[in-house]
């Protein structure tokens, strides 16, 4: 089994490449309805783009020089995917005007993306029905940003906006996830001079313009392929899956190895070869940002699977996005799960329980995804409905578990 490029590193580089006036193509870039929804945004804000190569499950993009054209196009409102094309497009048409978002995380996060705006000296304005930016005069003077914790979405903001700019950038306690560092990465490829310290990102403009055309490659998906890691383990087989470096997974893999659940890593892949449950230990699953820490699109997962298989009381604490083990744990108990406590960010379940197959509902990728795990080793027949979030985020991802033996059909 091989996994497709990761979408949620797609996104932030779509962005970035429309912020430099340069040839970029991106390749093994999946086509995820999130993927797919930013290059209409792309097509909509009249960005240079030309049409993508099919290449089987993944497509390669290519974004053209001069996004100046993009200057009298209207903003749509495309989630929160499209708020990483607003560094391009104020530097692009000097302003931006957007309402605010439905849900109150994300009007949150948007609260840390304005303090980035305000500190590059660009005019916020909010009201009851949205907020505006208008850009700053154009200076080479550096620009320091003091986000109150680490985010993701801030953070990728931040550097969006320094490329957009040319400006040097001082990131204090910046992100330091997978789509961080692949985006910087690539800014490397640009020649912009980057150093991510434990709570300081320093990122330097290049020396000179260069005009010659650049190729980024995206990374194999990490959290698809946790997932599908995940699913192995709870019926109990084995399987390789490839596309993915170890690195990315390694932090899930150790807690699945400590769950008697013998998982491997490798340069390209992870490798579930059974169990041996008697070797288990309870898990104790704190998420974080850092390279290395279990990634919170991890957790919902790896919980699907402690509760069916592995033995012990297990704690899970998920302090990045702490209200989600609510609307899973809700599903779950109508597979029969018992949840012993959960008060957010932490909850805690006894493992190797006997689930009934039931119908649960899907509300997010994430919490979907780990029904899916859940239904696996449930007795039964198990109806999943909104399975749309999980193909929105992963593209054909139950035709990926049917290749690894699950007896899967969609139904109307």
């Amino acid at each position: 089994m091989r996994v497709d490029g990761s979408t949620s590193a797609a996104i932030p580089l779509l962005a970035a490449a429309a912020t430099l006036n340069r040839v970029v193509e991106l390749t093994n870039v999946p086509a995820s309805g999130r993927v797919n929804a930013m290059r209409e945004l792309l097509y909509r804000c009249q960005f240079p783009y030309a049409d993508a190569r099919m290449m089987t499950s993944s497509v390669s993009v290519r974004i053209g020089a001069d996004t100046l054209n993009c200057r009298d196009a209207v903003v749509p409102d495309a989630g929160r995917d499209s708020l990483y094309l607003l560094p391009a497009l104020l530097a692009a048409r000097g302003g931006v005007d957007r309402p605010w978002p439905t849900s109150r995380q994300a009007e949150a996060d948007i609260g840390l993306h304005l303090i980035v705006y305000e500190a590059f000296g660009d005019d916020v304005g909010t009201d009851a029905e949205g907020f505006r930016i208008t850009a700053a005069s154009p200076t080479a003077q550096p620009v320091v940003v003091h986000l109150p914790y680490p985010s993701r979405e801030a953070s990728i903001v931040a550097v969006l906006r320094a490329v957009a700019t040319r400006r040097p950038l001082r990131l204090h306690h910046p992100d330091h996830g997978v789509e961080l560092n692949e985006l910087l990465s690539a800014l490397r490829l640009a020649g912009f001079r980057i150093t991510l310290g434990t709570s300081l990102l320093a990122m330097n403009p290049p020396q000179k313009d260069a005009t010659e055309g650049l190729v980024w490659p995206l990374p194999g998906d990490a959290i698809e392929a946790g997932i599908l890691a995940c699913a192995v383990a709870v019926t109990g087989g084995a399987a390789r899956i490839e596309g993915v470096r170890g690195q990315d997974v390694s932090a899930l893999a150790h807690a699945l190895n400590r769950g008697g659940i013998h998982t491997a890593t490798s340069a390209d892949a992870i490798t579930v070869r059974g169990a041996d449950l008697d070797t288990a230990v309870p898990l104790s699953v704190v998420t974080g940002l850092a390279r290395g820490d279990l990634d919170t699109d991890h957790e919902p997962a790896l919980l699907a699977a402690a509760l069916t298989t592995i033995p012990g009381t297990h704690t899970f604490t998920d302090g990045i996005t702490p209200h989600r083990h609510a609307a899973l744990i809700t599903q779950l108990a109508r597979l029969g799960a018992r949840i012993s406590a959960s008060v957010p960010p932490q909850c805690r379940v006894v493992g190797g329980q006997d689930l009934i197959g039931a119908t649960v509902e899907c509300t997010e990728s994430r919490a979907g995804t780990a029904l899916l795990v859940a239904a696996l080793a449930a007795q039964g027949e198990t109806t999943l409905t909104g399975l749309a979030h999980i193909e929105h985020a992963h593209i054909w991802f139950t035709a990926k578990l049917r290749t690894l033996g699950a007896n899967i059909e969609e139904i109307a």
